[in-house]
């Protein structure tokens, strides 16, 4: 798991959050939604190679904690954490490079 620390700011929402995102990653990621306890949406490249991301705003502090996982529950509950051994590596490296870099982080 991964946390970065982003411009505080108590009125972002896990909404607009995914807004940028899906707004950046279009035509190379799906971003939605997610049900997954304790995450916000997900940026998936394919069933079994995602990121999931979760906002945190609290003590004046604004960080988005994200992990590499299967967004495909069914490959979740057959494989575990095997797929993360093989794949989400070039997804996580995106996003972290995203938040660090974009704009309306900063």
């Amino acid at each position: 798991m991964a946390k970065i620390e982003i411009r505080h700011n108590p009125q972002l929402t896990k909404e607009y959050l995914m807004e940028v995102f899906r707004l950046h990653f279009t035509g190379k990621y799906e971003v939605y939604m997610t049900k997954v306890v304790d995450r916000d949406f997900v940026v998936k490249k394919s069933g079994m190679s995602g990121v999931f991301l979760k906002l945190k705003n609290k003590d004046e502090k604004t960080q988005v904690v994200f992990n590499r996982n299967a967004p495909s529950a069914i490959f979740r509950g057959l494989f575990g954490f095997i797929p993360l051994l093989f794949s989400g590596h070039d997804v996580m490296k995106d996003v972290r490079t995203f938040l660090e870099t974009a704009q309306e982080f900063k």
